[in-house]
């Protein structure tokens, strides 16, 4: 049976979800266990990603970062874009260089 603050937690997520879809992130839920999670992959390289799980009323990346209050979401997925960011830019980059 699953609580209210689980129910919270995911509307919480898929509001998330949906902001980061909106900014061009490719995102997988994984609500299987008790602690939703949502896996934050770049479209530009799958091995590129991060996780995001919900601790204590904020979102936090699996690098251990707090991104911002789940209340904020919008704000959450810009924090989570900008951690993954310099990772995005060095893939782009180096695949340019191949090219040339």
């Amino acid at each position: 049976m699953r609580t209210s603050a689980t129910r919270r937690e995911r509307r919480w997520m898929e509001r998330l979800r949906h902001c980061l879809l909106g900014l061009g992130w490719d995102v997988v839920r994984r609500y299987e266990d008790e602690r939703p999670l949502l896996r934050v992959l770049s479209p530009v390289s799958t091995c590129i990603g991060d996780s995001v799980v919900i601790d204590g009323g904020w979102f936090r990346s699996g690098t251990g970062v707090w991104l911002a209050p789940c209340r904020e979401a919008d704000r959450a997925a810009e924090a989570v874009a900008q951690l993954l960011a310099p990772y995005v830019i060095a893939i782009v980059m180096a695949r340019q260089q191949e090219d040339d």
